[in-house]
């Protein structure tokens, strides 16, 4: 013998079945499901950190409301920069903590940076390095240190001397016999070798040199998207302490 169905019970069942996946369907169309980016700043604070993180110069130009670029997306020409440039990189993380504050078209999101300090691992360099100099110099029989870029100091000194007497040709001549010491090229080429040994037994202890700090990032609504205000301690963060 079959069962019997009674039809309004299965009108009823049919009835919630239809309205459940309409409700489904709703919130997915609702926002409760799929979170725009442009209405949520602290979606748009973690994609603009993890871009940060990744290297992503664009989005990172993109979600920024007071730089139009960091430089990031230029790596330094000489192997000095390029080793700092590299180590800032692979020794930078951003973690959003605790909750997005909102007010009208400004929010906050608190942030813990993690970035290599490239400020005191060169005061490090630095003062390692303030000896050898010392000691080179009187190996080369030099009573002062040459500028490594620019004017040395000995050229600085003939240029005023020359410019106060009004000797132009004198300044000239003066200039190219400094540039042409060679104790003064070996003294540049031993400063910019022995600059890159130190800095690579530095980063080899990297971890030594890394600042965490907690960073209260504000973000902007402008034009329909929340942006990352850079301020000063976020730059110094991103610039590895040097800005």
């Amino acid at each position: 013998m079959k069962p019997k169905i009674n039809p309004f019970w299965g009108f009823l069942t049919l009835g919630l079945v239809l309205l459940t996946l309409a409700l489904c369907v709703l919130g997915s169309k609702s926002g409760t499901a799929v979170v725009k980016t442009e209405e949520d700043p602290r979606i748009a604070a973690y994609l603009f950190f993890d871009a940060l993180e990744k290297g992503n110069t664009e989005a990172i130009r993109n979600g920024m409301e007071n730089y139009s670029s960091l430089g990031l997306e230029n790596s330094p020409q000489k192997e000095f920069g390029q080793l700092e440039w590299d180590a800032l990189r692979q020794n930078c993380h951003f973690e959003l903590t605790g909750v997005c504050t909102a007010e009208g078209g400004t929010a906050t999101q608190t942030v813990r940076a993690s970035y290599l300090d490239l400020a005191r691992l060169e005061d490090e360099l630095a003062l390692r390095l303030e000896p050898e100099i010392q000691a080179k110099m009187e190996e080369l029989h030099l009573t002062e240190q040459p500028a490594e870029e620019g004017e040395t100091a000995s050229e600085e000194a003939a240029a005023e001397t020359a410019e106060d007497a009004g000797q132009e040709e004198a300044a000239e001549s003066a200039a190219a016999a400094a540039e042409n010491d060679p104790a003064l090229e070996r003294f540049r080429s031993w400063l910019d070798e022995r600059k890159l040994e130190l800095l690579r037994e530095l980063l080899g202890n990297a971890e030594a040199y890394v600042t965490t700090v907690e960073l209260p990032v504000t973000l902007h609504f402008v034009d329909g998207r929340w942006l990352v205000y850079v301020d000063d301690p976020l730059l110094t963060a991103l610039s590895g302490g040097k800005l």
